[in-house]
């Protein structure tokens, strides 16, 4: 490397570490960090995640029956109703039977659903039959839990979070009088992940959700074959850059628009005039994603937890993220 394109480098990586410093709670990201460097461990850390946390039933080796909304939604209103999914419903790990735990604690009066690969399959099978073989074409796992959550905002709306996020309070403040809610992370909107799918919020039947649908089949159709899907990878075909693109055409192009490049989606699911176009609300960054993994600093905070294998406590977590309602920690296990 010659000494030009040296220094070109280390220019950009101190513009990326001063960018870095400009968000919120860098710099009480950046103590901690030294804290855990200093002394080993993080002293404002959960010790005992598994006792902090409330057991998920356990259902011996075989599936329990899957479990469905019993609330019923009114039209345009998201309803009290939080989905999550794991590999399998025995044995979540530790930090996210925690974080998941956080969510009834906030709100005890929302029902929680956490459904494994069997129970996604099912619901693919039984509710959307005609999208079963685009599902199974899928080369992992990782892109069917992906495009699950899509499906399941359509048909009973609630609120989808991923396994990582912890709940700070309580969701009704941020859910009600809205019917689609996603959040934006960081301050480029320009960024393909800049609009992730791991929080996404919205009353049932919405045209959003088939819009991505559409789109997605769209991906698969370009791909041909798995090996091209797997090497365009989730992100791009069932995660948050198709959500983003989505959010970005449906904001863009008008409600005839949407409904056209949907119809044949639209086409599939019963009573399709019942699809509402409602608008989109666009949290920003404090919201839902007040970790930003695409920021120098908040992503070396993100690693240090992650090599320690620490939880922050409650007390840090809300002294870190003070405006937020949720935090996505972006431990990409899959």
């Amino acid at each position: 490397m010659t000494s030009n394109s040296l220094h070109e480098t280390y220019a950009r990586r101190i513009s990326r570490i001063r960018r870095g410093l400009k968000a919120g709670s860098s710099y009480s990201m950046l103590y901690q960090v030294a804290l855990s460097k200093l002394l080993g461990h993080l002293p404002h850390a959960v010790r005992d995640p598994a006792a902090a946390a409330s057991p998920e039933a356990e259902t011996g080796s075989a599936r329990a029956p899957r479990a469905v909304p019993s609330c019923v939604a009114s039209a345009g209103v998201i309803p009290p109703v939080i989905f999550q999914t794991w590999k399998t419903r025995n044995q979540l790990p530790t930090n996210y039977r925690y974080w998941s735990a956080t969510f009834r604690k906030h709100n005890p009066h929302y029902e929680h659903i956490l459904w494994d690969d069997g129970d996604n399959r099912e619901f693919i099978s039984e509710e959307f039959p005609w999208f079963l073989s685009y599902y199974d074409s899928y080369p992992r796992e990782i892109f069917r839990a992906d495009i699950v959550r899509l499906f399941f905002l359509f048909r009973f709306g609630g609120l989808y979070s991923d396994l990582d996020t912890e709940c700070l309070q309580p969701l009704d403040p941020v859910l009600t009088g809205k019917q689609v809610v996603l959040g934006r992370m960081g301050d480029d909107p320009q960024f393909a992940h800049s609009v992730p799918n791991a929080m996404m919020a919205s009353a049932p039947r919405q045209l959003f959700w088939l819009l991505a649908i559409a789109m997605a089949i769209e991906r698969i159709r370009e791909c041909g074959d798995t090996n091209a899907m797997r090497g365009r990878g989730p992100e791009d075909l069932t995660g948050p850059i198709l959500v983003k693109d989505a959010y970005d055409y449906y904001t863009a192009a008008g409600e005839a628009a949407v409904r056209a490049r949907a119809a044949w989606v639209l086409e599939q699911v019963q009573d399709p005039a019942s699809v509402v176009a409602d608008s989109i609300t666009l949290l920003e960054p404090s919201a839902w994603y007040p970790l930003d993994w695409n920021n120098a600093v908040h992503d070396l905070f993100r690693r240090e937890m992650l090599s320690k294998r620490f939880i922050p406590s409650p007390e840090l977590a809300r002294r870190l993220f003070p405006k937020s309602f949720l935090v996505t920690y972006w431990t990409h296990s899959w």
